[in-house]
């Protein structure tokens, strides 16, 4: 071996080493950072317990007076609010696009049948509001009680069809452009609660539920998939997709109610 070839194999050595180096401390960077990762997670979870919690119990005890109801909406939204921002610093999610997300979409067949036009709108689930919570089964004094016949909070039969949603999602369901409001998006109606808009679930609240227990256990993943396909733009965290009526569309409201597609037959 000459001193050429020498001096061409120790390069080559000291390239390899240096490499298999850059590497070594590339992957012990890679180990450090999720950890931190993970430390901020735990964090960030336990923090959104807390203010979930103390949600609920706000939920549990509305006040019979208009006065101090207002102050109390207030304070709801205001947590409500809290634990979106949470979920906007979770570092392994995206942030909630500054832009709505608006599509056309089929035209609703009320239960009288007349047809209104709907909004296609993606939004969090946080914001929309059911008739109980999914995960303690009490109801949300929010919600109109004479809109919502089923008792969750009593039913177990009821409870089981929302827990079967939630263990089943199906996406092909969940986002068909049908005209029903017995299948697809739920169809909801903006209402001023509080510091900020939330939305009324109208039809398809034991979807919703369902869709929110899943979203809570991590098994929402497959549905939030099949909603990037079709929207194709940045999502908020735990999205959904609704069709939104005009607040001032107080007929079809009225047609909802009075008809109780909100007390869903059975269908996810």
């Amino acid at each position: 071996m000459t001193l050429r070839d020498l001096k061409t194999c120790r390069g080559t050595a000291c390239r390899r080493d240096s490499a298999a180096a850059r590497r070594a401390h590339a992957a012990a960077s890679l180990t450090a950072a999720d950890r931190a990762l993970e430390a901020v997670e735990e964090g960030l979870a336990c923090r959104r317990a807390e203010l979930r919690d103390q949600l609920a119990r706000l939920l549990r005890s509305p006040p019979s007076t208009p006065k101090r109801r207002e102050v109390w909406e207030r304070r709801a939204a205001k947590l409500e609010e809290r634990i979106a921002a949470v979920d906007q610093c979770h570092p392994r999610r995206r942030a909630a696009t500054t832009r709505p997300i608006l599509f056309p979409w089929p035209d609703l067949a009320l239960p009288s049948g007349a047809r209104v036009r709907v909004t296609g709108r993606v939004l969090p689930l946080s914001s929309l509001i059911t008739s109980h919570d999914p995960t303690t089964w009490e109801r949300d004094p929010r919600y109109p009680a004479s809109w919502q016949e089923r008792r969750y909070d009593r039913d177990p039969v009821e409870q089981a069809k929302v827990k079967r949603i939630a263990a089943d999602l199906r996406p092909d369901l969940l986002l068909a452009r049908t005209p029903s409001a017995l299948d697809g998006p739920p169809v909801v109606m903006r209402v001023g609660l509080g510091s900020g808009p939330r939305w009324l679930v109208l039809g398809g609240n034991g979807r919703t539920m369902g869709l929110r227990l899943a979203a809570e256990r991590g098994r929402a993943d497959g549905y939030e998939g099949a909603l990037r396909s079709l929207t194709r733009r940045a999502l908020p965290v735990a999205p959904v997709l609704v069709r939104e009526l005009s607040p001032d569309d107080a007929a079809a409201r009225t047609d909802f109610v009075v008809a109780g597609v909100g007390c869903e037959h059975g269908g996810p």
